[in-house]
């Protein structure tokens, strides 16, 4: 067993938010609600932007790195 699960997206900061909402987020999501069913924590890690969307998607939590203000 783990104690939580972080999934990295290093590139999303390079789409435009439309792309983001379209192709990538619904992936996303589908990840999020199985690993909810794990009921292991989830942390969301996106390199540089669209943090806001990533909330949206209702994970245990968001992580950031230091060039999101």
């Amino acid at each position: 067993r783990v104690d939580a699960l972080q999934l990295f997206e290093t590139w999303l900061c390079h789409l435009p938010p439309h792309l983001l909402v379209e192709h990538v987020l619904p992936h996303l999501r589908l990840i999020v609600e199985e690993v909810r069913r794990w009921q292991v924590p989830l942390l969301l890690f996106s390199r540089g932007a669209h943090a806001t969307h990533l909330a949206r998607l209702e994970p245990t939590g968001v992580s950031v790195d230091h060039t999101v203000d």
